[in-house]
């Protein structure tokens, strides 16, 4: 399914982008084909965010690599020394790539 969704590229210039329905499987095979990598983006957010135990995100992020996922962001602005030391050690033990 394809829609048509308006972004702003900034406060008074509009531009239409296509947006597609694809599940997470679709859409890492697409990056793969195409040269892309899949990263999890700042994934302490998703502690804060949801509420959830490092844990589970820990978890999350070892079941998406199973099906595709290709680098951890570990530099964020929202991640401090020990957050950014813990995703780099993350990547480097699951042989993954490191994006930020």
């Amino acid at each position: 399914m394809v829609q048509n969704k308006v972004k702003y590229i900034n406060y008074c210039i509009s531009c239409f982008s296509k947006q597609y329905d694809m599940s997470l499987l679709e859409a890492y095979n697409y990056l793969d084909r195409y040269g892309g990598i899949a990263s999890i983006a700042h994934p302490y957010r998703l502690r804060v965010d949801f509420d959830l135990e490092q844990n589970s995100v820990d978890k999350l992020i070892f079941n998406l690599k199973n099906v595709g996922l290709d680098a951890i962001e570990c530099y964020h602005e929202s991640h401090c020394e020990d957050d950014i030391k813990y995703y780099l050690n993350l990547a480097r033990n699951s042989s993954m790539q490191v994006t930020g």
